[in-house]
This record gives structure tokens, sequence and C-alpha cells, in this order.
């Protein structure tokens, strides 16, 4: 009984500091609240029904392999669910079947757990590993099996293996080319300033203004998936802070986020501005840098019409 109040007393105390350091981490950073801390807390900001519909939608997604890149493998779940539930009910009394029928859903269950204490889906990018999971189940089966089931399973358990490892290693890469790309396109956005007449005032950053958002477009050696292959220039509907940020991770720090009234000024400049590449796409209005990557986004839209209240 200690022991379950002790576990009690450090998980609560556990969740209170992560929400205090997740609330200073977005007030320092400004960042978006509902992306680190709403959009995590369903049972609390959505209905139970909506919830529980929201996180079964998420299960069955992972279940038929259509949450992420190189997750096909894991439909091979089902015949060796099939297989290790004959093997368990072949085997011992009634209560250690049902013990092994729980221990096999939970294993299986195990890597969602955190979605169903929050009651919201889990990023892609936290599961990347699942199939290798499933191909460890398959070695389980291959030990359980008599020939030639034993060697079907350890083929197929190493099949989704390498399949997992393939699969990773194309998303990871989408991302090496996303930053490589992102850092291709600030540098020539710096660029095209720096032909400007811009006016630096010593220590007194420059205002920026984004206008628009801009990602790139998939092909077969460019692999999109959630934040795999995404841009800094198109993440949140073209999130100005994000994208300052990066520009900063260059080395470049003359540049700060321009405040509501000077974004609202750079919005209403950029209806007479062309989309980038073009050469009026960048713009200095004499206080604030304006870029435009495209049309301004409902993000940003959502930003100004705040601010404006």
């Amino acid at each position: 009984m200690r022991n379950a109040l002790v576990a009690a007393f450090l998980l609560s105390l556990a969740l209170v500091l992560y929400k205090v350091i997740a609330i200073l981490f977005i007030r320092i950073y400004k960042l978006s609240p509902s992306a680190y801390l709403d959009n995590y807390a369903g049972w609390t900001t959505s209905g139970y029904v909506t919830t529980m519909r929201r996180v079964g939608q998420y299960l069955r997604s992972h279940f038929t392999g259509r949450n992420f890149y190189g997750e096909r493998t894991l439909l091979c779940i089902w015949p060796l669910m099939l297989y290790l539930v004959i093997r368990i009910f072949q085997k011992g009394r009634p209560g250690k079947r049902m013990l092994g029928i729980l221990s096999l859903f939970g294993l299986i269950l195990a890597p969602f757990a955190l979605s169903f204490a929050l009651g919201s889906p889990l990023p892609a990018r936290s599961l990347v590993a699942l199939p290798l999971m499933i191909a460890g189940l398959g070695y389980v089966a291959s030990i359980a099996a008599s020939k030639p089931l034993k060697y079907l399973f350890l083929i197929a358990s190493l099949i989704m293996a390498l399949h997992n490892s393939f699969s990773n290693t194309r998303l990871f890469y989408a991302n090496h080319l996303a930053s490589q790309a992102d850092r291709d396109l600030a540098n020539r956005i710096l660029a095209r300033i720096n032909e400007l007449d811009v006016t630096y005032a010593g220590k007194t950053a420059v205002p920026l203004a984004i206008i628009g958002a801009r990602g790139y477009s998939p092909n077969e050696a460019f692999i999109k998936n959630e934040t795999f292959g995404a841009s800094f220039f198109e993440w949140e509907g073209g999130n100005p802070y994000r994208i300052l940020f990066f520009i900063r991770l260059m080395g470049v720090e003359c540049f700060r986020v321009a405040d509501p009234k000077q974004y609202q000024a750079a919005f209403e400049e950029s209806k007479n501005m062309k989309v980038w590449p073009n050469k009026s796409s960048v713009l200095y209005t004499g206080n604030t840098v304006v870029v435009k990557l495209g049309e301004i986004t409902e993000a940003q839209m959502a930003q100004l019409r705040l601010h404006a209240h």
C-alpha cells in the first residue's frame, strides 16, 4: 500500500512538473500552446465519446498499416496473433490461458499506453520502431512453433526487421534532404534581402514578416510523412517564429519577428507582391522586411485576427 502511494505521488509530481516546464517553454519561445498541450490532453479538452472515437481511429490506422511510411509490415501481426492465441489455448489450465491471452494483448497494446492515458494520438515519429516489435513477436512465435513453421516465422521476422530499418533510413534521409533544402532556401532569401537597402541600426533587430508557407513535393527519393520531410517554412502554416529560429541557427541574428501591427501592414503590402521566387517577393518597407512565400495561410490569418482583438 505504501509503495502504491509513493508511486502515485511521484507520478502526480512528474505530471505537475511536466505541465510547468511545458508552459515555460512555450512562453519563452512564443510557440503555439495548442501544438504542445491541448492536442495531447484529449480526455480534458474533448468529450469522452469524441476522445474514444479518435483513439480508436488512431489504433485502426496503425493496425491496418496506414499510419506512417513503412508500417505495412505491421499487418503480419494478425496471423502471428492467431497462431499465438491457438498455442496458448493448447497448453495450461484455463487461468493460465486467460493470463497468457491478457499478456499477449498487453504486449501488443503497450506502445499505445501513453496515447490511452492522454486520450490523443501520438506523433508517428514516436512509433517508427513499432514494426520491429512485431518482428520480435514473430521471433517469439518461432520459438513456440515446430518445423517448418519455425523457419517461416524466423524468415518473416528477419524480413520485418530489415524492412523497418530500410523504411526508417528513408524517413530520416527525407529529413536530411528537407534540412538541406531549407538551408538553401534561407540562403537565397537572405541573399535577396541583402540586395535591398535595409537599414541595420546597431544591435536593433530588423522586423521580418513571413507571408504564406512553402514546402517540398514528395517523390520516390523524398518521403513526406508528418514531420519527416517537412519544412520549417511550411510547418504550422508558416509559423514565423519557427522560420526565424531556423535562420538564427545559421548564425544570422539581425532579424526579429514583426509585431502584430507590422505584420498587418506587411500583409497589406503583400497583396501587391508576387510569390517567391519572383523578384518582387521580397520587399523592404523602410522598417520591415516582407517575404511572400505564398498566399497568407489560415494559421497566419488566425494570428492576425487574435491580435486585432
